[in-house]
């Protein structure tokens, strides 16, 4: 023990003394297995363990280190080597006595200086901790940044498998409401499929009921009209005829006028003288002309009313038609709008027809205006028989002085 701490002492000695230089060198002893095993981190204190485990991880590299602790050790490791720190590089030395010197002899003497167990290891262990905090800081920050980054990937990740957690409900859901919507869609299409076959069925079979009434209404109208004509060619045959008669009656009375007239002239030597058998004679012919006058108006009064009734009659037919057709042409449009081409044809002959049929009308009524100033010439024409037969004897006949 003396030879220890004058080995300690010596080498105070030489700290204090910095400027004096060594003349022999440092021995450094070796220590023994049993002083190894006294070392161990079995025997050591609890503070030297991550050190010395520290020290054989940075023998052996650093992909250990990672691998063994990680975080937690370093952590650890912080304070610990603080604490180290100052030991290290402060040796504290036993004082110096007089006895000591007294047996160093000398004071320039040269001295061997053999350092401890427990001073080589604290060495070694202060030398392997200012290495181990470096690379452990390092290792930490690294170790932080990969964490942090890890932290990074794994919170995307998860923002991503809400996102596709998310996305896949919103597809589903809307792949049902699509199979919905389809589903709706072909029932939809079904039923507008089946009301259009059935509006066409009907639609079809009206049409076919309007064209088989509309075949019988053209026959109708087509005979009815057939039958107007052949009333009118009917009523214009007996107006001829009718017209004929009167004629013939107006020449055979003109004759007539014309022979009394020659019998009149036969008289004028007599017109002074009194003749019965010519008096009697004048009276029935004037009988005879009031006849033919009454004979002629009847009959006159008779083609018209037949004329007016007639027209009246083709009027009330035509107009009575008119408003049939127009009518069942309307209802027939409401009901079939496929017709209307067919109907409107329809019209355009109707229309025509009915023109055809007026001027028809129009031309019978100014045969009866013809007629009528025929009858009225007529009327004025008759005069008195008397006049007549004696016109030159009434219009200058001279006065009678008795």
């Amino acid at each position: 023990m003396a030879d220890a701490r004058r080995g300690v002492a010596g080498e105070n000695g030489r700290a204090a003394r910095p400027g004096t230089a060594a003349t022999a060198p440092r021995e450094l002893s070796v220590p023994s297995p049993e002083q190894h095993r006294l070392c161990t981190p079995a025997r050591l204190p609890p503070r030297w363990i991550p050190t010395r485990a520290c020290t054989e991880m940075d023998a052996q590299g650093p992909s250990v280190g990672a691998q063994s602790k990680g975080t937690d050790n370093s952590k650890r490791q912080k304070p610990e080597a603080e604490e180290r720190k100052s030991p290290a590089r402060k040796v504290t030395l036993p004082p110096h006595t007089d006895e000591d010197k007294k047996k160093k002899g000398e004071k320039n003497k040269p001295v061997a200086f053999t350092l401890s167990k427990k001073t080589l290891l604290a060495l070694e262990t202060s030398s392997s901790q200012e290495k181990h905090t470096n690379f452990a800081d390092k290792k930490l920050a690294l170790r932080k940044a990969e964490l942090a980054k890890a932290l990074e990937e794994i919170e995307m990740t998860t923002r991503l498998i809400d996102l596709k957690k998310n996305t896949i409900e919103e597809l589903k859901q809307r792949g049902a409401h699509l199979a919905e919507t389809n589903c709706q869609l072909m029932r939809y299409i079904q039923h507008t499929d089946d009301s259009t076959a059935k509006q066409a069925r009907v639609l079809l079979q009206e049409y076919e009921a309007f064209q088989s009434v509309q075949a019988m209404v053209q026959t109708l109208n087509q005979n009815r009209l057939d039958t107007a004509r052949a009333e009118l060619q009917e009523m214009e045959k007996t107006l001829e005829k009718n017209l004929g008669e009167l004629q013939q009656q107006l020449e055979e009375a003109t004759a007539k006028v014309q022979v009394l007239q020659e019998e009149l002239s036969t008289l004028r030597p007599y017109i002074n003288g009194h003749y019965p058998e010519e008096d009697i004679r004048i009276v029935f012919l004037q009988h005879s002309i009031e006849n033919l006058k009454k004979q002629q108006q009847v009959e006159t009064e008779k083609t018209e009313k037949m004329m007016e009734a007639v027209l009246e009659e083709l009027q009330a037919k035509a107009q009575a038609e008119q408003e049939a057709i127009l009518q069942k042409v309307v209802e027939e449009m409401l009901l079939h709008q496929d017709g209307l081409k067919q109907m409107m044809i329809n019209n355009y002959i109707l229309q025509r027809e009915i023109l055809r049929q007026r001027e028809a009308n129009k031309d019978l009524e100014k045969e009866i205006g013809e007629l009528k100033i025929s009858i009225q010439t007529l009327r004025q024409s008759a005069r008195d028989p008397r006049e007549m037969i004696f016109a030159d004897v009434f219009l200058h006949r001279p006065k009678c002085h008795c």
